[in-house]
């Protein structure tokens, strides 16, 4: 059991998964923080503007390591892993980083978003 979080497109009517991240607590409290309609274990819309937002905020953070307790903070809760400001951490934020780019590089018109996640 864990945090599993997702970035989805939908495509045809259906959810296809274009992003994954296992027990990242500082990914799932960044989206937390920035979705307005964020709601636990749903699926939550997305535009492609907050992916850039993301962005940005983890090249800072890895830029800076002093600013992760500030842009992407550790997040307890039950099965979200680790409290640790250790490699994981930034392993997790390069991820992250390489995904959105991935993402952002493909044709996203007329293409829903969404973050989803289950624990």
């Amino acid at each position: 059991m864990g945090l599993d979080m997702y970035l989805e497109k939908k495509v045809n009517d259906e959810w296809v998964e274009i992003g994954y991240w296992r027990k990242a607590n500082h990914i799932r409290s960044w989206f937390e923080r920035h979705l307005p309609d964020f709601a636990d274990n749903s699926r939550t819309p997305i535009t492609q503007e907050t992916l850039k937002e993301l962005l940005m905020d983890c090249q800072e953070v890895l830029l800076n390591h002093d600013k992760a307790k500030l842009l992407l903070p550790r997040q307890s809760g039950f099965f979200f892993g680790s409290l640790d400001y250790d490699e994981y951490y930034y392993e997790d934020i390069e991820d992250t980083i390489k995904m959105i780019q991935d993402i952002l590089s493909s044709d996203l018109s007329d293409v829903e978003l969404a973050y989803s996640e289950w624990y």
